[in-house]
C-alpha cells in the first residue's frame, strides 16, 4: 500500500499541463492587493489550491513600525 493511492499507472506520464499567460489578469482584486488562481480546489481534484497574491508594499515609519 502507498500513500495516497496511486491515479496514473500508465508508462509514459500524463500531461495534464495549462497554458497560462504571465499578462493573465488577477482573478480576485482587494485594494492595491492582486491574486491570481494558478490551481484552485476545483481544478486539482480537491487536493490543492495554488495562488499567487501580489501585495501591496506597506509604508513604514523610519523607526520601522508599519503605517496605514
Amino acid at each position: 500500500m502507498s500513500y495516497p493511492e496511486p491515479r496514473y499507472l500508465g508508462d509514459n506520464g500524463a500531461v495534464s499541463a495549462a497554458f497560462r499567460p504571465a499578462d493573465t489578469p488577477p482573478e480576485l482584486v482587494r485594494g492595491a492587493n492582486r491574486t491570481h488562481y494558478l490551481a484552485t480546489h476545483a481544478t486539482t481534484g480537491g487536493d490543492f489550491g495554488l495562488y499567487r497574491v501580489d501585495m501591496a508594499l506597506m509604508p513604514r515609519a523610519p523607526d520601522g513600525t508599519a503605517r496605514g
